[in-house]
């Protein structure tokens, strides 16, 4: 994995994003549609650090009030979440 930049697994059973903990390189991560509870689960995407485009839609953490702003704010680099852009309003707001 630590030469991936980009990897789809949309539509698992996926409930853990621990196994990217040393895929440094990706660039794109797609896993809507999976079994993500834990909006904590986003805590192993932190390092890393090239990470730009990120899709975790139709997970059960994407229901979740704070969702979006909790991702933006956690994660630094994504300048894409769900298909859409982060603006910059909504990283003001992440950060309060």
């Amino acid at each position: 994995f630590n030469r991936l930049t980009y990897l789809s697994i949309c539509n698992n059973k996926l409930s853990s994003l621990k196994f990217l903990a040393h895929s440094n390189s990706l660039i794109e991560f797609y896993a809507s549609r999976n079994n993500l509870k834990n909006l904590r689960e986003s805590f192993h995407l932190k390092c890393l650090l090239c990470l730009l485009i990120l899709d975790l839609s139709s997970n059960p953490i994407s229901s979740d009030t704070k969702y979006r702003l909790f991702l933006i704010y956690h994660l630094k680099s994504i300048k894409s979440l769900d298909g859409f852009l982060i603006e910059q309003s909504e990283q003001a707001e992440a950060k309060e």
